[in-house]
């Protein structure tokens, strides 16, 4: 090998990558064109249903005044004297 051969590696990974990517997208697309109405119903519910979710989980300012979940309380922890062998 030679150093030429080394220059084109990273130009040959991106291609193989480029390539992978477009039959990626070219089956995406024919699969969805199969039955689009269907998959934009599936799509928007999906997209919909995660905005609900983030917004639940993440998004919210306060704490809910009455959750469905407590967090656990944990007890104080008493400091640990060191153990000293007879």
């Amino acid at each position: 090998m030679t150093t030429a051969t080394f220059a084109h590696l990273p130009l040959a990974a991106g291609g193989a990558v480029l390539s992978a990517t477009g039959r990626l997208i070219y089956w995406g697309f024919s699969r969805f064109m199969r039955a689009p109405l269907a998959n934009t119903g599936i799509l928007c519910l999906v997209s919909f249903g995660a905005m609900a979710s983030s917004n639940a989980l993440y998004l919210q300012e306060h704490e809910h005044p009455n959750p469905l979940f407590t967090p656990v309380q944990q007890a104080a922890i008493a400091p640990m004297e060191p153990v000293i062998p007879p």
